[in-house]
This record gives C-alpha cells, sequence and structure tokens, in this order.
C-alpha cells in the first residue's frame, strides 16, 4: 500500500490520492489548496510522492499535517477491501450462575438498604467469573467463561442489567471476546441481549443473543442459562 522512501511514506494509489485530492482544505482559513499538496500520475509511473506546499503565507502550516491524514486514510481503504466480506456464526453455549456452595462463580458487592426486603433484590449488584460450557452440564467440554456483572433495577419484576464478555478459552476463537451490554428480565421464556462489540477475531462485531432458562434452584440462586449468540464481524 505504501512505499517509504527516505524514511517517509509515498502513497501509491492513483485514482484514492486523485479523489482524496478534491476534498483537501487549509486547516487555519478552511479554503481548498488542492494544487500544491498532490499530482495525478503520469502513465506508468508506480507511485509519486506527496509534494510539500509552496512557502507561501499560511501554506506550510498544514502541508505535513494533510500528508499525514492522506496516508492514514489511504490505509483505511486498503483494509476496508480486504476485509469487506462479513462473516456470523451462532454459538450455543450454557451459562452457569452457581452462588451457593464453598466455591461460587459470583460475588455480591453492592447491595441497597431494600435489597433485603425486595422481592426482586432491587439493588443488587453480583461480580461473575462463570463457566460457559458446550452442553447443559458441568461435565460438558468448557469454552470460555462469562465475566462482568449484573445488577438488579426494577423494583417490579425480576430485570437485570448485564455487562459482561464471553471471553473464549478454546478452540478457533480462543483468546477473543465478545460483549454483551443488556437489560435481561429473568421471568421471561426468552430473553433478548445485545452483543455490542468484541475483541480479537471479533473486532467490530455487533449482534444478539437469546438466553433460555434451563435449570434454577429458587433455594440455593443456582441458575443455569442456555445462550444462542449471533454476532456478526468481519
Amino acid at each position: 500500500m505504501t512505499r517509504t522512501e527516505g524514511g517517509r511514506p509515498h502513497a501509491h494509489l492513483h485514482l484514492g490520492l486523485y479523489r482524496l485530492r478534491l476534498g483537501l482544505h487549509c486547516l487555519r482559513c478552511h479554503r481548498p489548496h488542492r494544487f500544491h499538496l498532490l499530482r495525478r500520475l503520469p502513465r506508468g509511473r508506480k507511485h509519486a510522492p506527496l509534494r510539500r506546499a509552496n512557502s507561501s503565507k499560511g501554506s506550510t502550516f498544514f502541508s505535513d499535517k494533510i500528508e499525514i491524514e492522506i496516508e492514514v486514510e489511504i490505509e483505511i481503504l486498503g483494509e476496508t477491501q480486504k476485509n469487506e466480506k462479513e462473516k456470523i456464526p451462532h454459538f450455543t453455549m450454557y451459562w452457569y450462575d452457581i452462588v451457593s456452595g464453598p466455591n461460587p462463580f459470583g460475588a455480591d458487592v453492592a447491595r441497597a438498604p431494600i435489597t433485603n426486603t425486595s422481592t426482586t433484590l432491587f439493588g443488587l449488584v453480583r461480580i461473575i467469573d462463570n463457566p460457559l460450557t458446550k452442553g447443559p452440564t458441568m461435565s460438558s467440554d468448557l469454552v470460555g467463561r462469562a465475566q462482568g456483572f449484573y445488577a438488579s433495577t426494577s423494583l417490579e419484576y425480576v430485570g437485570l442489567m448485564m455487562v459482561m464478555n464471553f471471553a473464549f478459552t478454546s478452540g478457533k476463537y480462543n483468546g477473543s471476546t465478545v460483549t454483551i451490554l443488556s437489560r435481561n428480565e429473568v421471568s421471561a421464556d426468552v430473553r433478548e441481549m445485545s452483543v455490542i462489540g468484541g475483541s480479537g477475531l471479533f473486532r467490530w462485531s455487533q449482534g444478539y443473543a437469546q438466553a433460555r432458562t434451563s435449570m434454577a434452584n429458587m433455594t440455593t440462586g443456582d441458575v443455569v442459562v442456555k445462550y444462542d449468540v449471533h454476532v456478526m464481524h468481519y
């Protein structure tokens, strides 16, 4: 995409340079200064360096800054062309919110004065590091961890604000994450949540997750939830 000569990168893209030429403006007066900064490539030339503006009043103020902006823009165009195909994988995982016993996966970090008397545990904030498995039992293969927190935010029903990363620890997506930020009405048969981003192979991702309760122990508070996650990424 770029060639370096004497420590300075030069742009090679003929059409890209010509298009960008039309949009250059002085950072001081906001008027176009097109003819000093770029020139069209002669036929047979593979690249041409960006020319520095003349030393007339105001020219040197923006010359170097404009060159940097052009080079960054060309790099972005190149990345878009290489990664234009979208991928939409679908994952099914089981999320274990075990809060009882000697080794719980969650810890309460905040309670409001009314939490203990509230039927919805309003004001509770719980940090989690829940296992994610392929199947509905703890003996199933571990695929990752759900790390983050949820908070009870409804006075009328059990409604949670979910903030968590699904961090994959095995397989193709090992080291990548998917981020969920959404409302969760626990009593609904199917709860849909937003996937707002990710990291690793899930950079620039977006999508949704559907949660269905697989097991709930009303005595201990332990819950297993099936998550179907649909993610669009590049």
